[in-house]
């Protein structure tokens, strides 16, 4: 089979998203007038030599560890390269943990980051970054701390509603009032 300017075609995955993964992957840490080539090529971030070479073997690794279309390539270590132990499949929420600058902190002897706790307590993230980094407390006081409220209450709140379902809800009480005879 013919591929575009009559080369043989290897693998006929050119227009998948795989293979734009795979382009994209190369071209972030080997092309330097590639815009994200500083954040990965630029700091040292390489790709496994199989992977360069040819598309087939990314394929193959892709396929045999769970490469899904909702799914993107992410790096398990940031301060490493694309190889097969040290990339995996994740979804973006997962990505966004993994991310180089996303704040880190040691909690009961271990290394999360600050959305991490900031879903186990039940906090905003932003609460917790504030308090740890802005205003210097411990990580256990951010932590154990609960947020207060300043100013009144809003009354979806109290409801237990969404703001829209709370004044849905007020139209539809208002309309039926007005309309009763």
């Amino acid at each position: 089979m013919k591929g575009v300017r009559g080369w043989p075609r290897k693998h006929g995955m050119r227009e998948t998203r795989l293979y734009n993964i795979w382009c994209g992957m190369k071209r972030r840490c080997l092309n330097k007038s590639d815009a994200a080539y500083p954040r990965y090529g630029g700091r040292g971030i390489t790709i496994c030599e199989e992977w360069i070479e040819s598309f087939e073997p990314f394929m193959v690794w892709a396929m045999a560890n769970g490469y899904d279309k909702k799914l993107t390539i992410d790096r398990k270590d940031n301060d490493k390269g694309y190889t097969p132990e040290n990339c995996r499949w994740a979804t973006y929420a997962q990505q966004n943990r993994n991310y180089s600058k996303n704040p880190r902190v040691t909690f009961e002897g271990r290394v999360v980051t600050i959305l991490e706790l900031a879903e186990r307590f039940g906090h905003k993230p932003h609460t917790l970054r504030q308090r740890i980094q802005k205003m210097g407390w411990t990580v256990e006081r951010a932590v154990a701390t609960i947020a207060v409220r300043h100013g009144p209450v809003p009354p979806w709140v109290l409801a237990g509603k969404s703001r829209s379902a709370y004044y849905r809800m007020r139209v539809a009480a208002y309309t039926f009032e007005r309309i009763k005879p």
